[in-house]
């Protein structure tokens, strides 16, 4: 499991632009992986890659537009992974999303 840095809470631009920063966001994205992509740490680098990618692969991605409502809050991986986690919905590879250049 990944732990962000401690941040001290303040207002202002330059705590808005942290909170947003990779070193918040991706921890957090991180684990909400699944766990045995979590825990893959024998794994080569390659290895993981590819189980990542098929994960990835197989999480909806479904654009807010004008006059479409989508079941998740936005677009975003963390938001598509909350709902799904919420929802209790198992994704499995038949259901992957088209990806350009991929066989």
């Amino acid at each position: 499991m990944c732990v962000p840095p401690k941040v001290n809470i303040r207002a202002g631009r330059v705590t808005n632009i942290r909170h947003h920063s990779l070193s918040m966001v991706g921890p957090r994205l991180f684990n909400s992986l699944p766990r045995q992509l979590r825990n893959m740490n024998s794994a080569t680098c390659e290895l993981f890659k590819n189980h990542l990618d098929k994960f990835l692969k197989s999480v909806p991605d479904e654009p807010n537009l004008d006059h479409y409502l989508t079941a998740a809050e936005s677009n975003s991986i963390d938001d598509q992974l909350c709902y799904i986690n919420i929802n209790n919905i198992t994704l499995t590879e038949e259901e992957a999303s088209p990806c350009p250049g991929s066989p």
